[in-house]
């Protein structure tokens, strides 16, 4: 409904139209926010010198009692509002003298210090005066479009006053293309998800190629939702968190759900999910307002990082049965990174997935021990209790790297095991995702849709 009031003026007619349709009627446009940065972006564009400018908009009104009223509530609503968006969110800050509100057709019994007449005059009289001569009153019609108000009617009213008027109406502004979006959406419900799967990132160039790789997978899986990466490190523009965001949001994602790859609950983690949630605060901003959303209603959800989850047992069961010989004589020892924070969390993880593990896997045993930071057992002592056996390290890492291997090599020396350090993607010479985690992404981001 794009009147800018829920009721039609006296002498308007409706022609009657018979049918079967469900049709829903939404609210008019009235006091949405959406309607406020259209404004602070007309007033942004003319002023010249704020302290000294009062800003009128003049909207249609009506002579109905309950109707001007709600109308009154709206109006008064949107100057404050703009008020505030100017001072406080344009770069710089813009302080308007003031912003008034009068109608063109109000009820004048009830409200006639709100008639033009009447805020024209006590707005050039507040003082001050504009380089240019025309006065320290800007002038704005709160129009849909133009026509014989904004063209003549208006122009007429303000004979007398010096101001300078801008008849630019609403609907050359995209914000009211995104008003009806929004509006239609509140309407049929919340819009389409979009999945963005954030890695933590690296200097490699391979890495990202598998993660893109993966993000193929999970595309193919979920072909009814836009599937986008990014990096928390190392990123180009457009595969940073915000820029992922993005890229979702422009193809029609109103519900991000963002699922992180980190091999355990880290500051990582930590950062990437806070960064998720600051990028849909600032996100694609009007022309000059720093915080002012162009997309209404969207949310986010983090999901993630990698758990204890079946699917993830049974990538580290493959990773070791790829280098086994004879797992009934093999004890199989898992090697995560472990946590300087979180190490109980990583204890009690590490201990979930064996038990995953043991009861799905013919190896002998199965045990863990952590590469690096606090938690018990590190990974010699877990290579020494097996010693006497074979033993299989398989590292729970996201890409295999020389660094990786090189730290187990240090970390055991002159003990005896076979090593798998491929982690989740492979090495970068022999990239080899592994397809459960995007089978994990696949259940993290149904589990997040059905909740």
């Amino acid at each position: 409904m794009l009147r800018l009031r829920d009721s039609l003026s006296s002498g308007d007619d409706l022609a009657r139209v018979n049918t079967t349709a469900n049709i829903t009627m939404t609210r008019a446009l009235d006091d949405h926010s959406l309607l406020a940065y259209i404004l602070a972006d007309r007033i942004a564009e003319v002023c010249q010198e704020p302290a000294n400018e009062t800003v009128v908009i003049l909207s249609h009104g009506t002579d109905n009692e309950e109707d001007i009223r709600s109308q009154v509530c709206c109006q008064n609503w949107l100057a404050e509002e703009v008020k505030s968006y100017l001072r406080y969110w344009a770069s710089p800050s813009i302080k308007l003298r003031d912003v008034k509100y009068a109608f063109i057709h109000g009820n004048q019994t009830l409200y006639p210090d709100l008639t033009v007449e009447s805020v024209m005059r006590n707005a050039s009289k507040a003082g001050g005066s504009s380089e240019d001569g025309n006065g320290g009153v800007i002038v704005l019609p709160l129009m849909v479009a133009g026509g014989s108000i904004t063209d003549s009617q208006i122009p007429k009213l303000l004979e007398g006053y010096s101001c300078r008027y801008d008849r630019a109406t609403l609907a050359s502004h995209p914000n009211l293309a995104r008003w009806i979006e929004n509006r239609v959406r509140c309407e049929i419900g919340e819009g389409m998800g979009g999945v963005l799967i954030i890695d933590h990132g690296s200097s490699d160039p391979k890495r990202a190629e598998a993660v893109r790789e993966l993000a193929g997978q999970v595309n193919q899986m979920l072909s009814s939702m836009p599937v986008a990466v990014a990096f928390a490190e190392n990123a180009a523009e457009e595969e940073t968190i915000p820029g992922g965001i993005a890229r979702l949001l422009d193809q029609g994602a109103r519900r991000i759900i963002a699922v992180t790859l980190f091999t355990g609950n880290t500051v990582d983690h930590e950062e990437a999910r806070d960064e998720v949630y600051s990028a849909m605060q600032s996100i694609n901003q009007t022309k000059i307002l720093i915080t002012a959303p162009l997309y209404e209603g969207i949310c986010a959800e983090v999901k993630g990082p990698i758990d204890d989850h079946l699917l993830i047992a049974d990538l580290i069961l493959d990773r070791a049965r790829e280098v086994s010989i004879d797992a009934t004589n093999e004890t199989l020892i898992l090697a995560p990174w472990g946590s300087s924070t979180y190490f109980e969390e990583s204890e009690l993880l590490a201990k979930s997935l064996v038990e995953r593990i043991k009861a799905s896997s013919e190896f002998k045993d199965v045990g863990f021990g952590f590469m690096e930071y606090q938690g018990s057992p590190n990974i010699r002592e877990a290579v020494e209790k097996a010693q006497g056996e074979a033993v299989i390290v398989v590292t729970v890492n996201s890409m295999g790297t020389k660094y990786v291997d090189d730290l187990i090599a240090e970390r055991l020396e002159g003990l005896n095991y076979t090593h798998n350090g491929k982690g989740f993607y492979g090495y970068s010479e022999n990239l080899d995702p592994h397809p459960n985690i995007a089978r994990w992404i696949e259940y993290k981001v149904a589990e997040e849709v059905r909740a």
